[in-house]
């Protein structure tokens, strides 16, 4: 009878540490699609204000004329302005916060997919799944910016994104939530179609010494490092003492 008690102690023992093992390993895997939505944007590079580190923790200020005389170089099919910026808001008189995000895309570029996506009508966001849940918004609900409200036009499947949740929202109303006029946060760059990123990089840096270009990986990269260099050091220390509760159960 001691036998069989001694044995389901174990068992029981060893499934929890193999169950806290598969919690945390489960929590980086979800933490690791972090700067996910960089891959996903149409644009192969990002033109941002020399000595940017990363799109949270660094500010970036760039002169919209800077960015349009960047047309001109080879390689480069367009140069999009966005504006981006992590936001406070009311929703359903509860405050929450979201990184809003808006794309001045060129008509003849936004196709309705890309409308669909990131590119709303003046007066409306895009949502996704993870933000309703955590805000209570849906569709035909408002969120109110201060001074400006816009209305929720559809909500996206959820993101990759764990920590940071976007809302994409029309450049005019990012314009005045924001309270600028010429400056944007980055140019996306849409490369053109056989065109070598790197070369066109190059290009645009020797045309105007005062911008860095990053490629899409390098920003989203530069966002997954510190989650990396945040999280793995405690999901190490979490595996450890779980892989040692089983052992030790085992043990006895």
């Amino acid at each position: 009878e001691r036998d069989g008690e001694a044995r389901a102690v174990a068992h029981a023992g060893v499934a929890f540490a193999v169950l806290l093992i598969l919690i945390v390993l489960a929590l980086y895997r979800g933490m690791s699609g972090t700067g996910q939505t960089f891959r996903e944007l149409p644009g192969q590079l990002w033109v941002v204000q020399r000595g940017t580190s990363d799109p949270f923790h660094s500010v970036s200020l760039v002169e919209e004329p800077r960015l349009d005389r960047l047309d001109s170089v080879p390689g480069v099919a367009a140069v999009i302005p966005v504006l981006s910026r992590q936001m406070k808001f009311t929703a359903d008189g509860r405050p929450t916060d979201a990184r809003l995000m808006a794309l001045r895309v060129p008509p003849d570029l936004a196709t309705e997919d890309l409308r669909a996506r990131y590119v709303p009508p003046e007066g409306s966001m895009i949502i996704d799944e993870t933000l309703r849940r955590t805000s209570g918004l849906d569709v035909s609900d408002e969120a109110s910016f201060g001074d400006v409200s816009l209305t929720v036009e559809r909500v996206q499947s959820r993101s990759p994104e764990m920590l940071f949740q976007f809302a994409f929202i029309n450049f005019a109303d990012a314009r005045r939530i924001f309270g600028v006029h010429d400056v944007v946060t980055y140019g996306m760059v849409m490369v053109e179609p056989g065109a070598d990123p790197r070369a066109v990089e190059s290009a645009i840096v020797a045309s105007d010494p005062g911008l860095d270009v990053l490629t899409s990986n390098e920003m989203a990269e530069s966002i997954r490092k510190e989650m990396d260099e945040t999280f793995l050091p405690v999901i190490a220390i979490l595996t450890g003492i779980g892989f040692v509760v089983g052992a030790a159960v085992v043990g006895l």
